[in-house]
């Protein structure tokens, strides 16, 4: 997933944070927890409008994408398309069909 939202980069930049950083966390980092609460993190904070109860189902399904990753992934989608985030939801979208491809 990883590779699929940021190519070869290994360093994320601000302007490259949206469609970049997603669901990074469970594909490259020790400590998956630690990452997605920053991402969640940096997610209010450049996007407008992000209320407790969105940055909570955020952290909420990407806690889930282990052990539900097409449930958590259907969610993030549904999520990001409804807030307008169509980058973010194409990532989830692609990540979900090169999941199956893969199976």
């Amino acid at each position: 997933m990883a590779t699929l939202l940021c190519g070869e980069r290994k360093v994320v930049t601000r302007r490259g944070y949206g469609s970049c950083a997603l669901l990074v966390a469970f594909s490259s980092s020790s400590s998956p927890c630690r990452a997605a609460t920053r991402w969640v993190g940096r997610y209010c904070v450049e996007r407008p409008r992000v209320e407790l109860a969105e940055a909570q189902l955020l952290l909420s399904l990407l806690a889930a994408l282990p052990q539900q990753p097409k449930v958590a992934a259907r969610g993030l989608e549904a999520l990001f398309a409804e807030r307008g985030e169509a980058k973010l939801a194409e990532v989830v979208r692609r990540w979900q069909v090169e999941r199956t491809r893969s199976r």
